[in-house]
């Protein structure tokens, strides 16, 4: 097949599944979006331009998925915004805002009320109520509840060999400019 039969036969399949979601109350403001047909998106939902959603990726009610966000097997709760981000393999819980320019890595979970700007994320588990606004990577860690990170915190997780996990306690405050060199625990 050419190029063009394939895009003609995308079109067919994005439109059709587009109009299924419209009907269903999902709320759109442009056609300028691509949802494969096993996506699932609750109404309510609002989903943004420029979007992609892609394979067993479920949105919840009231959640806002946009501009310009790709969400692939990820699971986002209720209530929650996701901006111009872009997360694989992931469960973002309710209430929380992410992005923009977020990157949430394969085996990320949040639990209520994270806020994340310009921050990656991989193979980490968020209690609620984390804040991580700017130039932050966390990986491979387990992070308690209503803990603060300042800009440019990084999980220091590889060694050039192996991977190791950081662990950080309920209510801590991680200043600037910090590397958490793993395995590593903060109370």
């Amino acid at each position: 097949s050419t190029a063009r039969e394939n895009f003609e036969l995308a079109q067919q399949r994005y439109a059709a599944t587009f109009e299924r979601h419209l009907d269903n109350g999902v709320n759109f403001i442009s056609d300028n979006v691509c949802i494969e047909p096993e996506v699932v998106i609750a109404p309510g939902a609002t989903i943004l331009p420029g979007c992609i959603l892609r394979g067993q990726t479920v949105v919840g009610p009231d959640c806002v998925i946009g501009p310009n966000t790709l969400l692939e097997d990820t699971v986002v709760d209720a209530g929650s915004t996701i901006n111009a981000s872009q997360c694989y393999g992931s469960h973002i819980g309710p209430n929380n805002k992410i992005g923009p320019f977020t990157h949430v890595r394969v085996g990320t979970k949040t639990a209520e009320g994270c806020i994340w700007r310009y921050v990656e994320t991989k193979n980490a588990d968020f209690a609620e109520g984390n804040t991580v606004s700017h130039l932050t990577y966390i990986g491979d860690a387990t992070v308690g509840k209503y803990c603060n990170f300042g800009c440019g915190t990084v999980t220091c997780n590889y060694d050039g060999e192996g991977k190791f996990h950081t662990t950080i306690g309920d209510y801590a405050f991680i200043g600037c400019n910090t590397n958490l060199v793993a395995p590593v625990t903060i109370g």
